[in-house]
């Protein structure tokens, strides 16, 4: 197997791993935490849709989950005042712990799959995989589109027959 593809689903199982007990402990799912984690970073983007668009997540999952951190008291949403159609989600303070402990598990997580690289090399992962990402992003729009799109490399890539 590719050693790409190996390590995005051993990735995937790292992550799961590490997330394991704050889900338990909260009584949360790995994407409660994610979305979370994601309305937590301050860049603005706080709709149902942008959670969707930046993590890559159904649109169901997404709303089961905010309907269960709404419950839990973790999130609230609200209007914007002249915008009654989009709905801004919010990160309540009771979510703090949670949040922090979830932030703990991140850094941990980094911790461990850069362990033995030095400053320069992980700037240069951080820019190879910031292409990856690119590069993924563009297939997925275009295949959303249902047009080609080339990808970095100059190599032709045709969106899936769906």
């Amino acid at each position: 197997m590719n050693g790409i593809l190996k390590s995005i689903y051993v990735g995937r199982e790292l992550h799961t791993l590490l997330f394991a007990p704050v889900c338990r402990k909260y009584g949360v799912t790995l994407t409660e935490i994610l979305i979370l984690l994601y309305l937590s970073s301050g860049d603005g983007r706080d709709t149902a849709t942008d959670i969707v668009e930046g993590l890559k997540l159904a649109k169901s999952h997404v709303s089961v989950s905010v309907r269960n951190l709404e419950a839990r008291g973790y999130l609230t949403g609200s209007y914007a005042e002249n915008n009654h159609r989009t709905i801004h989600l919010r990160v309540c303070p009771a979510a703090e712990a949670l949040l922090a402990e979830s932030s703990r598990v991140q850094s941990r997580l980094l911790a461990v799959t850069q362990q033995g690289f030095t400053e320069e090399e992980r700037a240069t992962l951080d820019d190879y995989i910031r292409r990856m990402t690119e590069n993924m992003n563009l297939y997925l729009q275009a295949s959303e589109a249902g047009t080609d799109r080339r990808c970095r490399a100059g190599v032709h890539i045709a969106p899936a027959e769906r």
